[in-house]
């Protein structure tokens, strides 16, 4: 949420380098073996573009006002709030990837 376009940049960064690595042990560089690494940038994109609307629209509070005598949700916004966007151990999170749909385009998200 702070600097997220740095944090997605960064984040892309290391999976598109993940993704050729694995392409070259594979001997597979073909359109099809980036999908995977297209899908999850997308479930990226997607997580983050929520948060921020979520804040904006003023619905941050309310998840803020949840937290209340709940520390371990007080953990996973912080976490949130740092970039730890894709986390499966976060309440959170994984209903965030859950409303998300990685197979749409931002642009009609």
């Amino acid at each position: 949420m702070f600097s997220t376009g740095v944090y997605l940049s960064l984040q892309g960064g290391r999976d598109a380098g993940r993704a050729v690595a694995e392409g070259l042990a594979r001997g597979d560089l073909s359109q099809a073996a980036f999908l995977g690494y297209e899908r999850q940038l997308r479930l990226l994109h997607h997580v983050s573009l929520e948060l921020i609307q979520m804040f904006y629209q003023g619905r941050f509070g309310n998840l803020l006002r949840a937290m209340d005598g709940r520390p371990h949700l007080i953990q996973e916004v912080v976490g949130l709030l740092a970039g730890d966007l894709l986390s499966e151990r976060g309440m959170v999170s994984r209903a965030l990837m859950k409303r998300a749909n990685p197979d749409v385009p931002l642009t009609q998200a």
